[in-house]
């Protein structure tokens, strides 16, 4: 738990934007103002989320450098 941020509590798709709602605030806050690290976990995530859904996806998956704009928190996620 203390490598889990805690800054956003839903994710919406909207007429192919992609928003979080804040915490704390409960502000809207688009994908082009979050951080890096934060974008780089979504983009893991729906990518593993696709692969595990494709019928014939290999057993691997392997990324080139990973982790290079990411910070420990989120290469924690990651793991």
């Amino acid at each position: 738990m203390i490598h889990k941020p805690d800054e956003f509590t839903d994710l919406k798709i909207e007429d192919g934007s992609i928003n979080f709602i804040r915490k704390t605030t409960r502000d809207v806050i688009n994908i082009n103002h979050i951080s890096t690290g934060q974008a780089l976990s979504l983009v893991f995530a729906v990518t593993i989320c696709l692969h595990l859904s494709a019928t014939n996806a290999p057993n691997l998956l392997i990324f080139d450098e990973p982790v290079a704009n990411l910070d420990d928190v989120h290469i924690m996620n990651l793991v």
